[in-house]
């Protein structure tokens, strides 16, 4: 096939598509969030689910969790989830966070 061959499909390709998405645009012009009042939308029971998950270090003696295990020169810290971390009393390192 040609170049201007291929230029055509591409271009009735292009075409088809807005036209089955009825000719709108997915950009807004806006300051939206892209899935702003979206089922995709993220939301705060997400972003919790996220921290129960997200891990963490803490040391044998101190207050603080890092996030990394060489922070502060911890020697063999134990890693748990950054929400047990706080449960637990720590406070996040001003070094690493």
């Amino acid at each position: 096939m040609r170049k201007a061959e291929w230029l055509a499909i591409i271009l009735a390709a292009v075409l088809l598509l807005i036209t089955a998405c009825g000719g709108e645009s997915i950009y807004t012009g806006t300051n939206q969030a892209p899935f702003e009042n979206s089922a995709l939308a993220p939301t705060i029971e997400t972003a919790q689910n996220i921290n129960n998950y997200q891990l963490v270090w803490i040391p044998r003696t101190g207050e603080k969790y890092h996030s990394y295990a060489g922070c502060c020169g911890m020697d063999n810290p134990s890693k748990v989830t950054i929400t047990e971390a706080q449960n637990m009393g720590y406070k996040p390192c001003s070094n690493c966070w």
